[in-house]
């Protein structure tokens, strides 16, 4: 029997349980960085207008949502996936891109902060588009090859980081090509 994926607005009560039920790397990273995982969520969840939790099977599988006003151009995304998520890489895929194409139709540019070590999170948004801000040779990296020099670059170059707390983390941005 397939999974039943099923995506709703977000509730406080998410946050807790994303909070127990996320991936390792992305936990590891966030501690790393001194960071609580629940309070980020719940930090996160707070300041969004925009916020979805991801069901596979009527448990949460992934939260995310975006930081800012509905009438912003501009919004700060955010998204933290559990175990059970990535075992279906291409339903994450999908969803992750029909969020970003529907986010686009009321906004200019989305950004994201990817936590130093947490090398899925790096590769997911690298796939979906996300470049790196401020970085002269940047732009979207539209073949397999240019996402793995995309992703050696930005971890082999400091200047690209950010400190937060005891890590860094890696600004991004996304926009839709014209």
């Amino acid at each position: 029997m397939s999974p039943r994926f099923e995506i709703v607005e977000a509730k406080p009560f998410h946050c807790g349980q994303m909070a127990r039920a996320t991936r390792r790397d992305y936990l590891g990273a966030m501690l790393a960085a001194g960071a609580n995982p629940h309070m980020e969520l719940r930090e996160c969840f707070d300041q969004s207008s925009f916020r979805r939790a991801w069901l596979i099977d009527g448990k949460v599988a992934a939260l995310g949502g975006v930081i800012g006003t509905i009438m912003s151009a501009e919004g700060m995304v955010w998204l933290a996936l559990s175990d059970e998520a990535t075992r279906h890489p291409r339903a994450v895929i999908r969803e992750a891109r029909r969020q970003l194409s529907g986010l686009m139709r009321t906004r200019r540019e989305l950004r994201a902060s990817i936590f130093e070590g947490d090398d899925p999170s790096l590769r997911l948004a690298i796939f979906l588009g996300f470049h790196v801000l401020g970085c002269a040779w940047g732009g979207p990296a539209e073949t397999s090859e240019g996402r793995r020099l995309l992703a050696r670059e930005i971890t082999a170059n400091a200047d690209l980081r950010i400190t937060v707390g005891n890590s860094f983390m890696i600004p991004m941005a996304y926009q839709e090509a014209d």
